[in-house]
C-alpha cells in the first residue's frame, strides 16, 4: 500500500509542473518533430519498392533484378529496425533545445519541469515493482527498457526495439544544470543569458522573480 501511495503522489503536480507540461506540448506542437517516427518508418517501406519500380528496368536480368529487389527490402528493414535507436538521438537533441525556450518562459517553468521529471522516473521506478512485468519496462533508473515485438508466424522469433521518446534523466539534468547557473549568476545576468522575452505570450504567467 505504500508504493500505491506513492504512486499516486507521483500524479499531484504543482501549477509550475502543468505550466511546463503545457508550454512542453504548445513547443511539441509547433515543430515538425512530432512526424519524424511516421516518416521513418513510412520511409522504410515506401522507398526500397519505389526505387525498385523505378530503377529495376535498368537490370537486364531476371536473376540480377532479384537481386537488387532483395537489396533494398534488405535495407528498409534495417533502417526499421535502427530507426528507433536514431530517432531517440535525435529527439534528445530536439528536447534539449525544446526544453531550452520552454524554460525560457520564466522560472517557474524551470522549477516545474524539474518536478515534473522527477516525478515521472519516480512513477516508472515504483511501476517497475508493481507490475507483473515492471522489470521488463523499465530499468533501476526508470528509463524505459527496450520493447520486445515478436515477429508472427515465426515461431517465436522476437528483436527489441528502442523507444523514440529521449531519456527522462537526460531532460533532468540538463534543467538541473539550467538551475544551477542561476542560482550562481547575479540576477540581471541570469536573465540577460538564460531568460528571453517572449511578446504577446498568454498561454503562461510572466516570468516570477529570481529566488
Amino acid at each position: 500500500m505504500l508504493l500505491v501511495q506513492k504512486l499516486i503522489e507521483t500524479f499531484s503536480l504543482s501549477n509550475e509542473a502543468k505550466k511546463y507540461i503545457i508550454a512542453d506540448q504548445y513547443e511539441t506542437a509547433l515543430g515538425p518533430w512530432h512526424m519524424m517516427a511516421w516518416c521513418c518508418v513510412g520511409g522504410s517501406f515506401f522507398l526500397p519498392f519505389t526505387l525498385y519500380t523505378r530503377l529495376r528496368l535498368q537490370f537486364k536480368t531476371r536473376f540480377k533484378r532479384f537481386l537488387f529487389f532483395h537489396f533494398l527490402l534488405f535495407n528498409g528493414l534495417l533502417f526499421f529496425y535502427l530507426s528507433p535507436f536514431v530517432g531517440r538521438l535525435i529527439n534528445m537533441q530536439v528536447s534539449r533545445i525544446r526544453d531550452s525556450t520552454t524554460t525560457s518562459y520564466g522560472l517557474d517553468i524551470l522549477e516545474g519541469g524539474i518536478e515534473y521529471l522527477e516525478k515521472q522516473l519516480e512513477r516508472n521506478r515504483i511501476l517497475r515493482e508493481l507490475l507483473p512485468n515492471g522489470k521488463d519496462l523499465f530499468d533501476q533508473d526508470g528509463e524505459r527498457r527496450k520493447t520486445r515485438v515478436t515477429i508472427p508466424y515465426s515461431g517465436g522469433l522476437s528483436f527489441s526495439l528502442y523507444h523514440w521518446s529521449p531519456l527522462i534523466a537526460y531532460r533532468l539534468k540538463r534543467l538541473r544544470a539550467k538551475m544551477d547557473i542561476l542560482m550562481n549568476a547575479p540576477e540581471a545576468e541570469a536573465r540577460k543569458t538564460i531568460f528571453k522575452a517572449v511578446p504577446g505570450s498568454t498561454f503562461v504567467d510572466k516570468s516570477s522573480s529570481l529566488r
